[in-house]
C-alpha cells in the first residue's frame, strides 16, 4: 500500500508531488508516543495527555492550524521506502494524477481494502512509483511551510 500527496490547487505550485511512501506501519498516536525507537523522531510532535487529548511538541511545521487536521485520523503511518520532495516537488504527469489527492491531504492506493486487484491498475502503480523514485529517494527537499509558534491541543 502506498500514500501520497500533492500540493493543493490553492498553491502557486499545484499539481506536484510532495511525497510518496509504501506504508510499512500503522500505529495509533499513542503507540507511536510510546514505542521507544520512534519516541526520539523529530516528527513525533503529539505527547498524550494524562487526562485526555495531546500536546503538541515543539516543531518547526505544524502549528496550531494544523491540530484538528493531524489528530483527525488515530493513525501514524510510518516507512522506510519514502521519498519526500517538499519544495523540491516534480510535476506529476497527466497519466498519474488519479494517484494523487486534488486537494490537500494524502491518498492511499495499492493493494488496500477495497482496492482494485485488476493487472491494468497495478501496471499504473508500479509506473507511478517506478516514475517517483526515479527523481530520488529519502528525503530530497524541505518543506513548504514556514516554522510557526506551537501550543498544546485536544483531539
Amino acid at each position: 500500500m502506498y500514500a501520497a500527496r500533492a500540493v493543493s490547487s490553492v498553491t502557486r505550485c499545484s499539481g506536484r508531488l510532495v511525497y510518496l511512501m509504501r506504508v510499512e506501519r500503522a500505529f495509533t498516536f499513542v503507540e507511536y508516543h510510546n514505542d521507544d525507537d520512534l519516541r526520539r523522531r523529530l516528527d513525533n510532535i503529539y505527547k498524550p495527555r494524562g487526562v485526555g487529548g495531546y500536546a503538541q511538541r515543539r516543531n518547526d511545521f505544524h502549528g496550531p492550524h494544523n491540530i484538528r487536521k493531524d489528530l483527525s485520523a488515530d493513525r501514524v503511518l510510518a516507512s522506510q521506502t519514502f521519498v519526500y520532495f517538499g519544495e523540491k516537488a516534480p510535476a506529476v504527469p497527466a497519466a498519474f494524477t488519479e494517484f494523487v489527492p486534488r486537494a490537500r491531504g494524502h491518498r492511499v492506493f495499492g493493494n488496500a481494502l477495497g482496492e482494485p486487484e485488476d493487472s491494468e491498475t497495478s501496471a499504473m502503480i508500479r509506473s507511478f512509483v517506478r516514475w517517483a523514485f526515479s527523481h530520488g529517494s529519502g528525503q530530497m527537499g524541505h518543506p513548504f511551510d514556514k516554522p510557526r509558534k506551537h501550543s498544546g491541543c485536544s483531539p
